[in-house]
């Protein structure tokens, strides 16, 4: 890795030893020197202390001290003393500055900008150029040439060199990323073997890697991937080793720094969740760092990459194969002006087909299928576009073989097919919540994704269910202990993150087109009522749309939200108190009792914070209609967050429904006005309530 002229050599021996004729001169290399050094400034130190600064496992500190004194011994020069309990103090009569005469490390400037981009992607909190100039030996303007021509490199690649106070390394994260497994995958071998005998750039390189991981062992982590791939079974060659454990090691600098590790997980490769898990623990051991659920996907999802390398030559880092199938998708969509970015399906193809696509047009290797041919008119058309767009991509600019354009046409091509013929899928709906909370879930679920809601049940009827046949899933509100005949998942009435993944995992498709339908009607304004009726209802029925039917003589949202139940506070409130709170804007208005306030909070810490959306809105109600004397709604905006368990909200609403059925209007349009318009955000920026009430209106009028 680094050039001869690089080499920490140490003479030891005077002038008059030479003369008197020893064979030659005994080296030691940068690691052993540095420990010296270290010794020397300190006078003593542990074993342990002196692994943690040097960024080293105290094994290896222990075999270099004694190959140190096996040579100082060999040279009848004094000895690093040892003392009990791991103590090491330097020799008082040893010349350091007669060990290190004449060896001054001088690096090469290939060699300085390695080190540089090691630094700029790592460590560079300090990057200035006086101290580079101090570290290298070198002056302030070959600091700034290295400088200026590792920033030409770095464009080349749509990255470069930045300043703000200090240097750091500019560009897309996804290629930043990429990079550092590059550069990490050079120094591996070094990493996962501590007694591997290396110069002095090697050593500085490797020293600037052990002290990004902020005293972590990078010896433990790598016997723990170890461990992990003896239990999954995996033998994989020397190269596939290299790069899966160098793709690791970057990983766990992510969580040490509490940085988002940019690999897409959407498309999930089936793994031994049992064996993830405990490798996960182990690693939460060594790190001192929780490993979450997500890390654990990626780490499946780098050796999924990895055994379809294994065998194939290929070295492709996943994220750069990543980057370049989003970057296509992406850049078909545009073109195309079609959601190819929703089609999972054509994404887990293309990220297979991405890695041997990469190394062959690495490698120069050309498929001659001649499989243009069995274009049709359609297919030949897109193999038009897919061409200028990989003229596009940098990766693929220079695939100029036909097939390979053919084959990513032809999934494109699938792609369009799936869209066109999407299934809908036939959903029984399990709810133990109310109206209310039933109501705004079937609103996200119907806008969302590509379902028919069959029927709405409480539990009670489940087990009686007489249409089996007629059913995909069951989504439920509330844990089932019954065995089900169809696949089921348990859902927050107000979706999250994980409950849409959940939804996506059975295969649920999201819709496209569909999302869009609430402003279908708006612009058919310039049509008659009647004719956009008819209009609308053949957009329904062709694109196989489904909403919540609202009930004859619907009221708007404004409608049941009176202007004096309106409150903007600045008081900090726990959930309780905001309840409450909330709640007596409508016992002042004679809309309900304190009986119904009481029940509220009773039911809400029976049933739990479902209805809340985590910094979004809490939407409070209570069970039954006891102290309900007419349907109303309130809403308390607060300054500071109300905490609701681990959620918390700024927004608060009361409502109160004297059926099951009268409040459901108002319920799907504050739904609508939730996922469509800037609603939550404008009601906090408010500053009175009379600003609170024109918000809510102006946003109504653009849903309704």
């Amino acid at each position: 890795m680094g050039s001869i002229s690089s080499c920490s050599v140490v003479c030891i021996g005077s002038r008059k030893e030479k003369r008197r004729g020893r064979r030659g001169w005994t080296m030691f290399n940068g690691r052993m020197l540095n420990i010296i050094r270290y010794l020397k400034s300190q006078g003593e130190s542990t074993y342990r202390e002196m692994a943690k600064e040097l960024g080293v496992s105290e094994r290896s500190v222990r075999y270099d001290v004694d190959r140190i004194n096996d040579i100082l011994s060999l040279e009848h020069l004094p000895e690093i003393e040892k003392h009990s309990k791991g103590l090491l103090t330097y020799p008082a009569s040893l010349d350091l500055k007669g060990l290190e005469e004449g060896n001054g490390v001088v690096y090469t400037g290939k060699e300085r900008m390695s080190i540089l981009l090691l630094l700029l992607m790592i460590r560079n909190e300090d990057l200035k150029i006086n101290k580079l100039s101090e570290q290298f030996g070198v002056s302030r303007s070959t600091v700034k040439n290295d400088m200026a021509a590792l920033d030409e490199e770095l464009k080349k690649n749509e990255m470069g060199i930045g300043y703000s106070g200090h240097f750091y390394l500019a560009g897309p994260k996804l290629k930043r990323t990429t990079l550092m497994n590059q550069e990490f995958r050079k120094y591996i071998d070094y990493l996962i073997n501590p007694f591997t005998n290396y110069n002095s750039y090697e050593f500085y390189c490797i020293h600037i890697i052990h002290k990004a991981f902020e005293g972590v062992s990078i010896a433990n982590v790598v016997m723990a991937v170890d461990g992990l791939l003896e239990e999954l079974g995996c033998t994989l060659t020397s190269s596939s080793y290299l790069w899966y454990m160098s793709n690791i090691v970057v990983l766990v600098w992510f969580i040490l720094h509490d940085k988002e590790y940019p690999l897409d997980i959407t498309v999930m490769p089936e793994f031994d969740r049992e064996i993830y898990d405990r490798f996960a623990g182990k690693l939460e051991e060594i790190i001192g760092r929780p490993v979450s659920e997500h890390h654990v996907y990626m780490m499946a999802k780098m050796y999924d990459f990895t055994n379809k390398m294994t065998g194939s030559g290929a070295e492709v880092d996943p994220v750069h194969a990543q980057s370049v199938t989003f970057s296509l998708i992406a850049a078909m969509s545009k073109r195309l002006d079609m959601p190819f970015d929703k089609d999972r399906t054509l994404a887990e193809g293309l990220l297979n087909h991405m890695i041997p696509l990469i190394q062959r047009i690495r490698n120069h290797v050309e498929i001659n299928d001649h499989m243009i041919s069995l274009l049709g008119p359609e297919e030949r058309k897109l193999y038009s576009v897919m061409t200028a767009v990989c003229r596009e991509i940098d990766t693929l600019k220079d695939t100029a073989n036909e097939d390979e354009i053919v084959y990513l046409t032809v999934c494109f091509m699938a792609s369009i097919r799936r869209m066109k013929s999407a299934p809908y899928k036939r959903v029984l709906l399990v709810c133990g919540h109310g109206y209310g909370t039933t109501t705004m879930l079937k609103e996200s679920l119907l806008s969302e994704y590509q379902i028919h809601i069959m029927d709405t049940i409480p539990i009670y009827k489940l087990s009686a269910y007489p249409d089996w046949a007629g059913i995909d899933y069951v989504l439920s509100t509330i844990r089932l202990n019954n065995s089900l005949p169809k696949p089921c998942i348990v859902v927050n009435p107000i979706l999250r993150p994980e409950d849409k993944a959940a939804i996506e995992q059975l295969d649920i498709p999201r819709k496209t087109i569909l999302s869009g339908f609430y402003s279908i009607e708006e612009k058919l304004g310039f049509l008659d009522e009647a004719t956009r009726a008819r209009v609308m209802e053949v957009i329904e029925r062709e694109l196989g749309y489904q909403t919540v039917k609202e009930v004859h003589n619907p009221k708007s949202f404004s409608s049941f939200l009176k202007f004096d139940c309106i409150r903007l506070t600045n008081e900090e409130y726990e959930w309780k108190a905001a309840g409450r709170e909330s709640a007596a804007l409508l016992e002042k208005r004679g809309f309900i009792d304190s009986t119904y306030t009481e029940n509220m909070i009773e039911f809400i810490e029976e049933q739990g914070f479902y209805a809340v959306s985590d910094d979004s809105f809490a939407l409070l109600h209570g069970k039954g209609v006891e102290g309900i004397h007419q349907t109303s709604l309130s809403l308390l905006v607060s300054r500071q967050p109300v905490h609701f368990g681990e959620k918390k909200a700024k927004v608060i609403l009361c409502l109160a429904s004297r059926d099951s059925k009268e409040h459901i209007p108002a319920v799907v349009t504050l739904m609508r006005m939730v996922k469509t318009t800037p609603l939550i955000h404008d009601l906090e920026l408010c500053s009175s309530e009379e600003e609170i009430y024109q918000t809510i209106l102006n946003c109504e009028f653009q849903v309704l």
